[in-house]
């Protein structure tokens, strides 16, 4: 099961810096978003929507369905996913515990059964419970060439694109986290990385970052939301109730 969480982990690889205390947890944001809202994530050469499928008490549903980045759809994700999501390489649903953040079960709906969560869980529920710290100002990205030693600086601050159906959304601000890996013995230990999330959480989802930048010596690694929107229904609806 090639997900998201398998992937990005491996592309996961900086030093650590020091911020403030903490702020932020992302499974807030989650347990507040809507049914029916997702988003799209670009990393390499790959392409994963993430559907707020449903929801009860203990659990939230999440659909994770994956495509080659020449094969998908530039927008329509919704009626992508009406139509059976074609050219799909995994369509799975996680239940992860509104509590903890846990995965507890997962299911393909290609494979048509159960899968081992092992992994996926250890890398998704640290992503979910992790205390995130505003960066602050003075280390945030800019646009253009530093000033010269001395001088102020004044330029703008870089962001990135919000898109909505398709659509670029201007003027949308954002805020920047910081995070460190704890030391769990995986590949992400005590690694620090920065998300972008939007400051309206309101209008725009903020249970996935809208940018992640992971840096190192080599190089750096990124994943960013290259489409989000409302009002998307699975056509897997029966198949849920197993879940539960």
């Amino acid at each position: 099961m090639k997900t998201f969480f398998y992937t990005i982990a491996f592309s996961l690889f900086i030093c650590g810096t020091c911020y403030p205390a903490n702020n932020l947890s992302l499974l807030d944001n989650l347990n507040s978003a809507d049914i029916g809202e997702y988003v799209v994530v670009a990393h390499s050469k790959t392409r994963f929507l993430f559907h707020i499928h449903s929801y009860d008490a203990e659990n939230i549903y999440i659909e994770e369905v994956t495509v080659p980045a020449s094969r998908s759809p530039k927008s329509e994700w919704r009626e992508w996913i009406q139509n059976d999501a074609p050219h799909a390489m995994s369509w799975v649903i996680y239940a992860i515990d509104r509590k903890t953040g846990s995965i507890t079960r997962c299911y393909s709906f290609l494979r048509h059964g159960w899968l081992d969560v092992s992994g996926a869980d250890a890398f998704l529920s640290t992503l979910l419970t992790l205390d995130y710290t505003p960066v602050p100002e003075e280390n945030l990205r800019r646009i253009g060439p530093p000033p010269t030693e001395g001088g102020h600086d004044d330029r703008a601050l870089w962001k990135p694109r919000m898109i909505v159906d398709g659509t670029v959304v201007k003027g949308v601000d954002f805020e920047v986290w910081h995070s460190i890996w704890p030391s769990d013995g995986t590949e992400l230990s005590n690694k620090d990385f920065e998300i972008y999330l939007p400051k309206d959480n309101d209008t725009y989802p903020a249970y996935f970052p809208s940018y992640i930048t992971i840096r190192d010596s080599m190089g750096k690694a990124t994943a960013r939301v290259i489409d989000s929107g409302k009002g998307m229904v699975s056509p897997n609806e029966s198949t849920l109730f197993s879940l539960h």
